[in-house]
């Protein structure tokens, strides 16, 4: 985690800043080689496996009274348990108010298949 990222933490409630960095650590034990990336006028953190926000595969959005971790290609994502909100054309996210939220094996899960998602559009797209 950056100062950056921890100066944008620090504008939302305790409860929240903890979430966020457990969340934080989840998505970095889970997926090493993601890069973090603050992207201050969406308000969310990212999570890329290269440089770009095209090479996105989740984020972290903080709101006033828990996060939401986001997925760039959600919609495509397999969901067998019902986590996933949102009815955008791509994007969802999962509403996380607790530590015990953040320890369902299926959010973890979500961010595995994410990350295949991610690396069969790349291998598609070349």
């Amino acid at each position: 985690m950056t100062q950056e990222i921890d100066a944008f933490l620090a504008a939302y409630p305790a409860e929240v800043q903890t979430l966020a960095n457990k969340a934080q650590e989840m998505i970095a034990a889970a997926v090493p080689k993601a890069h973090e990336r603050l992207y201050a006028s969406y308000k969310a953190v990212s999570y890329l496996m290269g440089e770009t926000m095209t090479e996105g595969f989740a984020y972290i959005a903080p709101q006033k009274d828990r996060i939401n971790i986001g997925f760039y290609r959600g919609a495509l994502l397999p969901d067998a348990t019902g986590l996933l909100e949102g009815t955008g054309k791509l994007l969802r996210h999962v509403k996380v108010r607790s530590v015990g939220d953040l320890e369902k094996p299926a959010l973890r899960q979500l961010i595995l298949d994410s990350v295949a998602e991610l690396e069969r559009f790349l291998a598609d797209d070349k």
